[in-house]
């Protein structure tokens, strides 16, 4: 009977743990020599590089998942972290998290969503500080989740990210500035 107890115990541990992966090591995603908004994942594109830099007003595609990075997981639910650290000027921007199913065609992940915190919105506005670690941002988009900004509409929106084999980021940049992001990481859940 201890023995059945045991076992049972154990399963329903392993089964509890294996749902979500929340492991906090995340998938890194690196530097693409490919900048531009027509930018593809290839093995030949992706640097090893984890840091970029956002200088003044301009839009930068930058850290993309490596070439079959997110094909280990069926989750279509996505907690991007991030880094900022602003060198100089304003440090500030908007960030977009953009999937793909190819690697060649990009949509943003909470298209339409809206907000402005990373919480199931379409944008991130970031704030880069200065000196010390930097700041840390989160971007989460939860696929099916129901979402009511009530000082924006009424209405009830859903997270329409889906299940995506590339991620990448889209910075746009707002003023005169040199801002240095770093430490782009995925984690995926269920």
């Amino acid at each position: 009977m201890k023995k059945t107890i045991i076992g049972i115990l154990t399963l329903f541990t392993v089964a509890l743990f294996s749902c979500n992966d929340l492991s906090g090591q995340g998938i890194s995603m690196y530097r693409n020599t490919d900048t531009t908004s027509s930018g593809v994942a290839t093995a030949a594109t992706i640097t090893t590089g984890t840091t970029d830099t956002v200088y003044d007003a301009n839009t930068l595609y930058s850290f993309y998942t490596k070439v079959g990075a997110l094909n280990g997981t069926a989750a279509s639910k996505y907690l991007v972290t991030f880094n900022t650290f602003r060198v100089s000027g304003t440090g500030t921007a908007k960030v977009f998290i953009q999937g793909s199913t190819d690697g060649k065609v990009w949509r943003n992940l909470n298209a339409g969503m809206l907000g402005t915190d990373g919480r199931n919105s379409d944008t991130l506005n970031v704030a880069a500080a200065v000196g010390g670690a930097g700041t840390n941002y989160d971007y989460y988009s939860d696929d099916g989740h129901a979402v009511l900004r009530p000082a924006s509409s009424a209405a009830v929106y859903y997270v329409n990210s889906g299940r995506v084999y590339y991620l990448r980021a889209m910075i746009v940049g707002a003023g005169t500035q040199q801002t240095l992001y770093s430490n782009f990481k995925v984690i995926t859940y269920q």
